[in-house]
């Protein structure tokens, strides 16, 4: 049976891998570290959910919603999107 492929985004490194290896087990999971990567596996890749960091630029800067330029690309609209706010961990 196929497995589901998860584009997983977040631009600390440590956090993805730990995050990434929960749902390995289940799934495919593709790690992208910035949103450039993220864009490239959207755009070259079968993707059936992405889970996209909100500050992918900065955890720090509380202004920072540079994931949501993901979901608002009209190219990727039809790929399901879920954001997880570190503020709320």
């Amino acid at each position: 049976m196929s497995r589901g492929r998860i584009l997983f985004a977040d631009n600390d490194p440590d956090f993805l891998r730990v995050r990434s290896e929960f749902l390995r087990s289940d799934y495919e999971v593709v790690e992208a570290h910035t949103l450039d990567e993220a864009k490239q596996y959207l755009q070259n890749d079968r993707i059936h959910l992405a889970i996209l960091d909100l500050r992918m630029v900065s955890d720090e800067d509380e202004r920072d919603i540079s994931g949501l330029s993901l979901v608002r690309d009209e190219n990727f609209r039809f790929i399901p999107k879920t954001f997880w706010n570190p503020d709320r961990i």
